[in-house]
């Protein structure tokens, strides 16, 4: 009833699981802390405590009452036996001198023989499934591992599983950035390259951007100098007008002083009237001409400052250092960080080739236990088998063989049961998922991993981002999140946004800098120097404008008045004629006048020079007012392509700025979560814990089948005692009837103690089993054969005697010589063996040859009070017993 009870609570444990008994509490504080190491010391006392009791206990409390019980039963010789275990105290008890209940017994043995051997074919049917569910294991983590690295750059995964380095593949592609540059672009290694691409590519277009507008220097410095050259003209002009202005009064003044003088001088001068002279308005559009020019040259001074500012200063003294820097920093780090990638994706590698360690490992240790335990668990039943064999076939010693073997190897058993119950409690204990396998459910596991990163430091871009348990809990049970056209961004499915790392990727602190002195830069271009060029140029235009306003004396023919005044000086020189142009000639009045003639023939020359290079003047205003506005056309074009370049380029690096920052784009962790729910909890927990744990049941069974059956067969052993002590009461009962002179009772057989133990000593208990026993040679062989007691002789009622058989003894004289026993007798052993054995029938109660067969007495020989057979051997005289 126990071992049923036993067994039906195995195959309950089969479904519930044996690791689920009992309080443990895994460890889960991070490694290397005080606090785990106090949980794990706690785990290890709870859990050896619970597979000490259920293994290695069990298996040394089991060998020791084993060892106890066959001390008790004579395993170590018949001295040992003490108490009820004392033969004569068993051959009392009704479970062994009922012979009808052996059959009983052997079944039994055999039924728990049978127990053992189906135990251990459940063990070994379930035990292929542990190699079977951890192959899927290691598969499961072979393919999440590359999925992995397809997330992070396939093509490098190719040339380093074909044979190539990460130095080798930096060595060919000339660095980091090539060996990036062969990745796929939806790849996080290709995104860090298409950002490296993009910084070098933007800050070119800056270099680009800021070199372009260097030119504008020249540009305004030279149109600096043409509108310096057209205020000069200007100038000029307006001296010029200013000279003729004057020069035109003093011809005026003399010629009028010359008419008013009394001489009559008409036809002789030009009238005064129709000198050239410089009105108001000649004077004004020359004054105005020169402060126009001089204003747009002031202004283009203004604007060369501010460009020279812009440029020199701001472009080439601060933005281009700093975006030469910032260039190099931003792809030193986007460098760095796909370096980490690389280094991920070698990482990965190896930890593939790590799982093939681990399934060769594993294949081979569970293929060695599995050989190692068959053997054990074999050899046990084998053992058993033989201590069945051996009583059946009657032979004590065969089954001591298999009794020693099952001792041996019994509790190696046990411990073999030990260690599946650690491996499955770890399993069990390690998962946490309480019959629930999800992402969520298996909280143990969870929160070992969690606890073993918590406070971890990830380093990029040399920015140090601190990870927490719940950023290590959102990536386990990450969610997939795509759809036809691939990954669609959530906040919660990404790698980036879940570990807060964002800032790894953010360029804004080397960017904005930048962008704000190009835009101000552009804005300078845009609002101050081009509006300063812009009014120049209209300045200079209308100085030109004004310049052609200025007609003095133009066309006016200077030399005819010359000839005049050279011709009136002559008449008025020569006294004759120079009476003549006076009504009254005074001479010191024609002095005047020659004097005056003088003054205007000169002032004539000279006004006809200043007109000539007033003229001049005009048209240098003109080259030079036109020169410079075309330059200035250009310049204001320059200006706008310029802060159009400037600001192109800002955009550019903003694109870039915002493009990086979408590195959580890039960087879906599905694979995480799908790695944790298929290699941890579907397979790890969900598959391989029940393949493991499964084979404690088995085991148990097996062990109580084993050990029920063991103690059953070694107190079986006492059957075959007291048949053979029935045997040996029989023959000797045969031996004494056979004398006329001796009286075979049922009831009581009398003899003189001397006698009966001086015919009746024995070599060997194995005589009688062996058929050798060797009866007085002083009877004739003829008489031997003719004697016979019939079986009915012999029964009786055993409890009515005592279980014992009476002796009436005759003349001592009939009984066999003292001197005859040690003579052997020609017969053999069999044949002597039925010739002195009681005449029976098919199926007489004397003899149980078969078992089963119910002895209907107890033979003993008592002579007196004391059973007397004498031996050699002392074991042998106690061998029916004492009184």
């Amino acid at each position: 009833a126990l071992f049923l009870l036993i067994a039906a609570d195995v195959v309950g444990c089969m479904y519930v699981g044996l690791a689920a008994i009992g309080e443990r509490e895994f460890p889960t504080a991070k490694r290397g802390t005080g606090a785990f190491n106090h949980e794990y010391g706690r785990y290890q006392e709870e859990l050896g405590l619970q597979t000490l009791v259920a293994g290695f206990a069990l298996g040394i409390v089991l060998s020791t009452a084993m060892l106890f019980h066959l001390t008790c039963w004579g395993y170590c010789g018949e001295r040992c036996r003490r108490g009820r275990c004392k033969l004569s105290q068993v051959r009392e008890t009704s479970c062994f001198h009922e012979d009808s209940r052996w059959g009983y017994y052997l079944l039994f043995a055999i039924f728990l023989l049978m127990c053992s051997i189906a135990s251990i074919a459940l063990v070994f049917y379930y035990y292929p499934d542990i190699i079977t569910e951890a192959d899927k294991v290691l598969d499961s983590a072979d393919d999440s591992l590359g999925a992995i690295e397809d997330l992070l750059c396939p093509n490098v995964t190719r040339e380093i599983k074909a044979g190539e380095t990460l130095n080798s593949l930096r060595y060919r592609y000339n660095g980091t950035a090539g060996v990036l540059a062969t990745c796929y672009k939806n790849s996080v290694a290709g995104f860090v390259s298409q950002s490296i691409t993009n910084v070098n590519s933007s800050f070119a277009a800056l270099d680009l951007a800021i070199n372009s507008v260097v030119p504008l220097l020249g540009a305004v410095n030279s149109t600096i100098v043409l509108a310096s050259n057209t205020s000069s003209a200007a100038q000029a002009v307006n001296a010029s007008v200013s000279v003729m202005a004057n020069q035109s009064s003093i011809i005026i003044s003399n010629l009028d002083a010359m008419y008013s003088s009394g001489g009559n001088f008409e036809g002789y001068l030009p009238p005064s009237s129709s000198i050239p002279t410089v009105d108001s308005t000649d004077k004004a559009a020359a004054s105005s001409a020169t402060t126009e020019s001089q204003h747009a040259l002031e202004n283009l001074t203004v604007a060369r400052s501010a460009l020279n500012e812009v440029i020199n200063v701001t472009l080439l003294g601060t933005t281009y250092p700093k975006a030469k820097a910032a260039d190099a920093n931003v792809t030193s780090n986007l460098v760095g960080i796909g370096d980490k990638v690389l280094e991920h994706v070698s990482d990965f590698i190896n930890k593939e080739n790590d799982v093939e360690s681990y399934r060769s490992t594993a294949s081979t240790y569970i293929q060695g236990t599995s050989i190692g335990l068959a053997i054990l668990l074999g050899l046990s039943c084998f053992f058993v088998l033989f201590m069945i064999a051996g009583f059946c076939v009657k032979q004590k010693k065969i089954i001591c063989v298999g009794t020693y073997g099952v001792f041996i190897l019994f509790f190696w058993v046990c411990v073999a049961l030990g260690v599946t119950l650690v491996l499955s409690m770890l399993i069990y204990d390690s998962c946490g998922c309480d019959g629930s396998y999800s992402a969520e459910s298996c909280v143990t596991a969870k929160e070992v991993v969690k606890n073993q990163y918590d406070g971890e430091t990830i380093t990029l871009s040399q920015q140090d981002f601190i990870v927490d348990r719940e950023m290590i809990g959102a990536l386990l049970t990450c969610p997939s999140s795509v759809n036809q056209s691939g990954y669609v961004y959530t906040p919660t499915s990404n790698f980036v946004d879940i570990l807060q790392i964002t800032a790894a990727f953010n360029i804004t602190n080397y960017i904005t800098p930048l962008t704000t002195q190009l835009r101000e830069s552009s804005q300078n271009f845009t609002q101050t120097a081009r509006p300063l060029v812009e009014d120049a140029q209209q300045r200079l235009r209308s100085a030109a404008s004004l310049n052609g306003m200025v007609s003095i004396a133009r066309g006016y023919n200077f030399t005819n008045d010359s000839g005049r005044y050279e011709y009136l000086t002559g008449q008025l020189t020569n006294p004759t004629t120079a009476p003549t142009f006076y009504p009254t000639f005074n001479a010191t009045v024609n002095a005047k006048n020659i004097e005056r003639l003088g003054i205007l023939s000169h002032t004539n020359g000279a006004m006809e020079q200043s007109r000539d290079q007033l003229e001049h003047r005009q048209r240098v205003l003109n080259v030079s007012a036109e020169a410079a506005g075309s330059e200035m056309d250009a310049l204001i074009a320059s200006l706008g392509s310029g802060a159009s370049r400037l600001n192109s380029s800002a955009s550019t690096l903003e694109s870039v700025r915002d493009f990086i920052l979408t590195a959580n784009r890039y960087t879906p962790c599905a694979v995480l979560g799908d790695g944790w729910s298929s290699v941890i909890v579907g397979g790890y927990c969900e598959q391989l814990y029940p393949a493991v744990d499964v084979l404690a049941p088995g085991l148990i069974l097996c062990i109580v089948s084993i050990c029920c059956a063991w103690f059953l067969v070694t107190m079986m052993k006492d059957c075959l005692t007291i048949e053979r002590d029935f045997d040996m009461a029989m023959f000797r009962a045969k031996e004494i009837g056979r004398r006329g002179d001796i009286k075979l009772d049922p009831m009581a057989i009398m003899a003189s103690p001397s006698e009966v133990q001086e015919k009746w000593e024995y070599d060997s208990e194995t005589e009688i089993q062996q058929g050798s026993y060797r009866p007085s040679p002083s009877i004739p062989y003829s008489e031997r054969n003719s004697v016979s007691v019939a079986p009915m002789n012999l029964q009786g009622n055993r409890r009515a005697t005592g279980g014992r058989l009476s002796v009436a003894s005759g003349p001592s004289s009939q009984l066999p010589s003292a001197q005859s026993r040690t003579s052997t007798s020609s017969t053999p052993a069999r044949s002597r063996m039925s010739t002195y054995a009681p005449a029976r029938k098919r199926g007489s109660s004397f003899r149980p040859s078969k078992l089963g067969h119910k002895p209907k007495i107890m033979p003993m020989l008592n002579i007196g009070q004391k059973a007397v057979l004498g031996s050699k051997n002392r074991k042998h005289r106690d061998v029916f017993g004492d009184e």
